[in-house]
């Protein structure tokens, strides 16, 4: 009766969650062809999307193994993570579009890195995809955690999508420098040619059906370019199709 219980509850959970998804989904398609604050909303809805598919997956994972204690709680307890984080999006995206400054703290690259990994580990794994970290321990950089957070965990789903559904190889770097801290995200995916390389970071770009390797909305490239601004860094792309994608990261150090 209990393990009854347990599978009703996580089917209504996993119906809430969907339904949220695809209100999200419908709010980013309206929104997306305004300015001002309708592009402040069409972010939120981008990055809020993203997390609720994790969350959904999450979820789904719990529900096809009830008996297994241990990994549903474990995925519950991730689904748990990932909406809390949701909760903080909405709210720092919406300050930062009212023109609210941001509040920094000293942030550890190789610990940011396990939060998202908390977020997607799964999904590399299953896709065959293998990450190679080179960030040792003591890099830092001052900035908002869940806001950078955000931009990697952007910057790692689109590598996911680029070697999909062959797999690859994902590579993490982050080193301190006399000029700041340099991260490095390089991936083998499919890449991306020259004409697509010079716009990947205009807003709603990836709407534009005539560009068949860029998968995308065009708002996740321009979010993480905006939000490095904020924090007075750089983003820097190179690509070539068939050859991969390699994004550099320039941020002040702590």
């Amino acid at each position: 009766m209990r393990l009854l219980d347990n599978r009703q509850t996580l089917h209504r959970r996993l119906d809430i969650l969907e339904q949220t998804n695809q209100h999200l989904l419908n709010a980013l398609h309206q929104a997306q062809h305004l300015s001002g604050l309708g592009l402040a909303w069409s972010i939120t809805a981008h990055e809020l999307n993203n997390l609720l598919t994790l969350m959904t997956n999450y979820a789904q994972h719990a529900l096809h193994y009830p008996d297994d204690k241990e990994l549903s709680t474990k995925a519950l307890e991730k689904t748990v993570f990932i909406g809390q984080r949701a909760g903080e999006i909405l709210e720092k995206v919406m300050d930062l579009a009212a023109g609210k400054p941001m509040k920094t703290d000293r942030v550890e690259v190789s610990a940011l890195l396990e939060d998202v990994l908390l977020c997607i580990g799964r999904d590399f794994e299953k896709d065959s995809i293998t990450l190679i970290r080179d960030c040792p321990p003591g890099v830092w950089i001052q900035g908002d955690r869940v806001m950078l957070g955000q931009v990697f965990l952007n910057l790692m789903l689109n590598a996911r999508r680029a070697m999909l559904p062959k797999g690859g190889t994902l590579y993490f770097a982050a080193r301190s420098t006399a000029n700041g801290t340099r991260i490095e995200l390089t991936d083998t995916g499919c890449g991306m040619s020259a004409a697509t390389l010079s716009r990947i970071f205009e807003p709603f770009y990836g709407d534009d059906q005539s560009q068949p390797d860029y998968d995308g909305n065009g708002l996740g490239l321009y979010f993480c370019k905006h939000i490095l601004d904020v924090h007075q860094g750089s983003i820097q792309v190179q690509s070539e199709p068939h050859r991969g994608t390699t994004f550099r990261i320039l941020l002040p150090g702590s």
